[in-house]
């Protein structure tokens, strides 16, 4: 967000790291969920984050509008540990560890003061339709009558697409994809990508069909902007491609990462690539 960069940490939580100078980011401030570490994150661009604890089954609503004083405002227990987290308005999709996604809110309630009091209320949970484990998560907006498409990876078990339009109920399955193994998945405003080992599968759900297959050596993490995928590969580093043509991607640079590239962000302008380089920490990367 801005020049802020979030990140989670496996030991000291949840980072606020200004970025304003990417020779010399500098770390704001820290804040450990439920006593420990952090492992999923959402930002919702209101000011708040949710993040998961690692080695336990909290889920954290962070004020992060200072980002010099990160502040927990709510917190609350998950089902089981969260393997990853993603927002859609209002809406926070925790893939637990088993055959079950739990729903949570952001609810804003009104304080007698007149402000508006934060928390996170959890929904409950609904089974995932195809027997498989959710893996990854990823959102994408239909429109403001029609609400928003949440997309599971659920590894051997292929990818399942859930459908959420009315507050009350729960989201309901309405198309998949038979494929193994899917362990990530990402969207933009035209189509779904699917990372299944040394490839990346691009699908459409209306009609359902799938593109093209791009081939990469590994997929741990994908970010899709302006025409442009990047991929964490793993100890490959980081690949991008041209994918204006989608058909055809064009790989367009290959950046290698002191560690092993596992998850991928880009800047607001697009001038900078954000690497988590597992032990090797945060890398930022100047686009070319």
């Amino acid at each position: 967000m801005g020049n802020i960069a979030y990140l989670t940490d496996i030991s000291e939580g949840l980072l606020a790291i200004d970025v304003s100078n990417p020779e010399k980011p500098t770390l704001l401030s820290k804040i450990k969920i439920g006593g420990g570490g952090a492992y999923a994150l959402a930002v919702n661009p209101n000011g708040y984050a949710v993040a998961s604890g690692y080695g336990n089954s909290k889920v954290a609503l962070i004020d992060i509008e200072d980002p010099k004083n990160l502040r927990i405002v709510d917190e609350m227990d998950a089902k089981r540990s969260v393997q990853d987290m993603v927002m859609a308005g209002n809406y926070v999709y925790l893939a637990i560890d088993g055959p079950e996604v739990e729903v949570l809110t952001l609810k804003f309630a009104e304080t007698k003061i007149g402000s508006s009091k934060p928390e996170l209320i959890s929904k409950g949970v609904f089974q995932i339709q195809g027997g498989g484990h959710a893996i990854g998560l990823a959102a994408a907006d239909i429109n403001k009558s029609e609400g928003h498409i949440l997309i599971i990876a659920q590894g051997e078990a292929g990818i399942v697409f859930y459908k959420k339009a009315e507050e009350f109920i729960m989201p309901q399955p309405f198309s998949a994809f038979n494929i193994s193994y899917v362990n990530i998945v990402a969207t933009d405003e035209n189509y779904f990508y699917a990372g299944v080992g040394n490839a990346i599968k691009v699908l459409v759900i209306k009609p359902q069909k799938k593109i093209t297959d791009i081939k990469v050596d590994d997929v741990w993490g994908l970010k899709v902007k302006n025409n442009t995928l990047y991929v964490a590969s793993g100890e490959n580093g980081v690949k991008v491609l041209d994918i204006s043509d989608i058909r055809n991607p064009e790989q367009i640079a290959l950046i290698d990462t002191p560690g092993r590239a596992r998850s991928i962000d880009v800047s607001a302008d697009g001038k900078y690539i954000y690497v988590a380089d597992d032990r090797d920490d945060l890398q930022i990367i100047q686009k070319f």
